[in-house]
């Protein structure tokens, strides 16, 4: 009890030092966890940018041809590539690019997209407003999603809108029932490859994109998941090439460099303000050479002087790295939510305990080590020459 006391008294004697010196150290190890949370959230977002464009990891596609089939034979090509995806694991998706949009009887420069079913099986492509679109062939007036550039300029939820799928047929009308964003700046519009078809089975004369995806498989096997579909729908599997489209794994490997760099200046930022408390101790043993004198002349050992001078500088260590990891907490819990993007499904991560953990841990010890010289300084201060100043 008597040592807590005076580790007290000792750390209010020098409340100047002590404030600078757990305050160098706090914004140390919260710069260490800034960088880790921002590590971490960046990695998300490069990651969902490329996802939403590209595909998800892994995803391959290639191109499809139905010209010539009838509305029977695509119905059952359709059928079976749901059928060996259902039995493989792979989630799909066909894509049919084509047709226009009609606003106040004049064409929109909108892109118009028909796929199966779920936007957000194969890219990154969360639902921001309303419903996502079904992948129904008989529905009146027809469902359509658009992005978020289409829905600034065509209209929200509930705008119904004209479409002409194909050259020279008549349009019909659609009802935006979702809005998504899928990455683009330009104006995208979604509609139900099977409503299409059975509305305008013209269509599919026109190329069709197949994507498939699977994190767990690897690009080889599902290159040939796909050769197998064009093959079983009766198409040339060797006709046309299919290559791996997302771009992921590069970008993976670029953040965590990036995250590196960061991380060792925060690391060396630690070790500056350890410099700096090292240096305020070492003033103040100059400031307290009398005061430690009468210390020794009053019966303290060298080594209880030693002791008292490490002693606080770890309780600064230690009160800092818990000030740290609070204020920490507490920005991760209110801040980080809101700078967050909310169009890009990025997940706000969890408190980083372990990086906190050594980032304590080395400012704990940091603390300690910077106490040393001025601990020992203070243990050999001349009794004599300092009594008689």
């Amino acid at each position: 009890m008597r040592a807590l006391r005076e580790l007290v008294l000792d750390l209010r004697a020098n409340l100047s030092r002590s404030i600078l010196g757990g305050l160098g150290l706090s914004l140390a190890v919260l710069a260490l966890l800034a960088v880790t949370v921002a590590g971490s959230i960046s990695r998300q977002v490069v990651v969902a940018t490329a996802e939403q464009r590209y595909g998800r990891h892994i995803t391959v596609a290639g191109q499809l041809s139905f010209a010539g089939l009838g509305t029977q034979q695509v119905d059952t090509a359709l059928a079976t590539i749901r059928r060996i995806a259902l039995a493989t694991g792979t989630s799909f998706d066909l894509t049919v690019q084509g047709g226009e949009v009609e606003t106040d009887g004049r064409p929109d420069p909108a892109s118009v997209f028909a796929v199966t079913g779920n936007l957000d099986d194969v890219r990154r492509v969360p639902l921001l407003h309303g419903h996502a679109l079904p992948d129904l062939a008989h529905r009146y007036p027809a469902a359509a999603v658009l992005n978020e550039a289409a829905a600034r300029r065509l209209g929200g939820v509930g705008t119904h809108l004209h479409l002409r799928p194909v050259a020279d047929e008549p349009s019909f009308e659609v009802l935006v029932i979702g809005v998504v964003a899928d990455g683009s700046v330009d104006a995208d519009v979604y509609l139900s490859l099977s409503a299409m078809q059975a509305m305008r089975p013209s269509l599919l004369a026109q190329p069709v994109t197949l994507s498939l995806h699977s994190p767990s498989r690897s690009m080889p096997s599902l290159i040939a998941t796909f050769q197998t579909m064009k093959s079983a729908v009766g198409l040339d599997p060797k006709a046309t090439d299919v290559e791996q489209v997302d771009e992921t794994s590069g970008l993976a490997e670029e953040t965590r460099t990036v995250r590196t760099a960061f991380l060792v200046v925060a690391l060396l930022g630690l070790v500056v303000a350890s410099i700096g408390l090292l240096s305020l101790g070492l003033a103040t043993v100059r400031e307290r050479g009398r005061e430690l004198t009468v210390r020794r002349a009053l019966g303290a050992t060298r080594g209880r002087v030693v002791v008292l001078m490490l002693v606080g500088n770890l309780a600064i260590g230690v009160l800092a790295a818990v000030a740290a990891i609070a204020v920490g907490d507490c920005c991760l819990v209110v801040l980080v939510p809101h700078v967050v993007p909310q169009d890009l499904e990025v997940v706000v991560p969890t408190f980083p305990w372990r990086p906190a953990g050594l980032a304590c841990g080395v400012a704990t010890a940091a603390a300690v080590a910077s106490g040393v010289a001025p601990a020992l300084l203070a243990s050999r201060v001349d009794m004599a020459a300092a009594l008689r100043a």
